[in-house]
């Protein structure tokens, strides 16, 4: 009977960079330099609602699709957001829910005598095709045309997994 079957791990896999840009010269590193290029990969999704805004309004793409939901395109994490109104002294919170307009807050913020601010705090994992709802609440001044800016961070590491998986097949030795 001959020898069993053996699996080469990546690391002693070679990688042919010369198409790719990358420089490692072996499967591991490519993943791993891939893997960093990946985890940079951010997008942006504007909301926007113009005139003046009331309490318990949820904020879509516009107000002209009120109960539109945001979906989210890829697996990612929600990282950050900026606000914006043309208000100066709005005083109001906000409340993101992942999948529902009713169920309870993921992350919540209160704003007083705010006009613009950013938050790099929220922190949530949305796979593709979820949905986020962001509720505005009124809390003393109404803001006026108001601008959000939600930014996530890709995952992408199943479709860098199968790009090498598919680029490098591994041989049987």
């Amino acid at each position: 009977m001959g020898a069993p079957f053996t699996f080469p791990v990546a690391q002693a896999t070679p990688y042919d960079n010369s198409d790719s840009g990358l420089v490692a010269e072996n499967v591991k590193d490519a993943i791993d330099e891939l893997k960093e290029q990946l985890n940079v990969a951010v997008f942006t999704i504007p909301l926007v609602y113009n005139g003046t805004i009331s309490s318990d309004t949820f904020i879509s793409y516009s107000n002209l699709t009120p109960n539109s939901p945001i979906v989210i395109p890829v697996n990612s994490e929600f990282t950050s957001f900026t606000f914006s109104n043309s208000r100066n002294g709005a005083d109001f919170g906000l409340e993101f829910r992942i999948n529902t307009s009713t169920g309870t807050a993921f992350y919540s913020v209160s704003k007083n005598n705010t006009r613009f601010f950013a938050d790099n705090n929220p922190s949530q994992i949305f796979n593709a095709g979820d949905t986020i709802t962001v509720k505005y609440l009124d809390e003393g001044g109404n803001s006026n045309d108001v601008v959000i800016v939600l930014a996530f961070r890709a995952i992408l590491w199943a479709t860098a997994i199968l790009w090498f998986t598919l680029k490098t097949p591994l041989e049987v030795l």
